[in-house]
């Protein structure tokens, strides 16, 4: 498959639109799921899902997920 090059939406390098390792913002409506069919708990299902224009880098989201702001420099 060929290279999507689109900016990171949070620092703006560029990413792979097609890559496993590169985030898509999506939007859609929540429902928390009980039990999974796999006997699992937790999850949840989105539904009317729709795809948005927007692409992260993933040291960006895992800064994210960490609650750093993506655009602070590494403490030294």
């Amino acid at each position: 498959m060929a290279q999507m090059m689109v900016p990171c939406f949070y620092c703006g390098k560029d990413v792979d639109a097609f890559s496993r390792t590169t985030y898509r913002r999506v939007m859609g409506w929540e429902r928390k799921a009980g039990v999974r069919a796999s006997g699992k708990h937790g999850g949840s299902d989105i539904s009317l899902r729709q795809v948005l224009d927007h692409y992260a880098c993933t040291i960006c989201i895992d800064r994210l997920r960490s609650g750093v702001n993506p655009e602070q420099g590494a403490l030294l």
